[in-house]
């Protein structure tokens, strides 16, 4: 039987979410085939940080770790989704009574998953509490993954949580598309290119239910 596979990743294209100021992905075609060209060949330009993808602490702090400076197990593990009601903040006390477990990925699903559909970011977006962010820290996560763009309030130009993070060295993945994905126990993979000295990457992330053989 095979495994049940959540693809995870918001799709490319010119309709994808976008972050104020970021530039939509693009494929330029190079030669075709059907011009009379040896072979169809395509070039793709966009910024690290467009779409599903995940951010090192150098994203955020001067001298902090880059994707690269990751070994490839940190990129993939057990993991747990989990399920946040309150419409505007992630906070410690929600988080507590969710039972989640250490060292994991911890994804966070809230109510900015129906929002992922729309090309416009939305500025009311869920975000993080500090108390929810020393929280998570506090259970040795091997990433945090959260539905949106930013786990920061868009009030907060100083980005206090993702620098709380990045000092922590902890991996965050953002617009993660959690909207069909039940929650519960995971293997979660969101593996980066191979990118040296970056502080951020698209990655292919994937989530198959524990209970599941590959």
């Amino acid at each position: 039987m095979s495994a049940i596979v959540h693809d995870i990743t918001l799709r490319l294209d010119d309709d994808v979410l976008l972050y104020p100021g970021d530039t939509p992905p693009r494929v330029r075609r190079l030669c075709s085939l059907e011009d009379g060209a040896a072979v169809t060949a395509s070039e793709l330009d966009m910024p690290c940080h467009v779409g599903t993808h995940v951010d090192a602490p150098a994203h955020f702090i001067l001298g902090g770790k880059n994707v690269s400076d990751y070994p490839l197990v940190a990129f993939f593990g057990p993991a747990t989704v989990v399920h946040v009601s309150d419409a505007r903040l992630v906070t410690a006390e929600e988080l507590r009574s969710r039972g989640i477990q250490r060292n994991q990925h911890v994804l966070l699903k809230t109510q900015n998953s129906a929002r992922l559909g729309k090309r416009k970011f939305d500025p009311e977006h869920v975000y993080l509490a500090r108390d929810a962010a020393e929280y998570l820290a506090s259970l040795n996560p091997l990433s945090v993954g959260f539905d949106y763009y930013s786990v920061d309030a868009s009030s907060g130009a100083e980005l206090p949580i993702h620098r709380f993070f990045a000092k922590q060295e902890l991996l965050v993945y953002v617009c993660l598309d959690l909207r069909s994905v039940p929650l519960g126990a995971y293997s979660f993979y969101g593996l980066p290119l191979r990118l040296q000295n970056v502080e951020g990457s698209p990655v292919r992330a994937m989530l198959i239910p524990s209970s599941s053989s590959a």
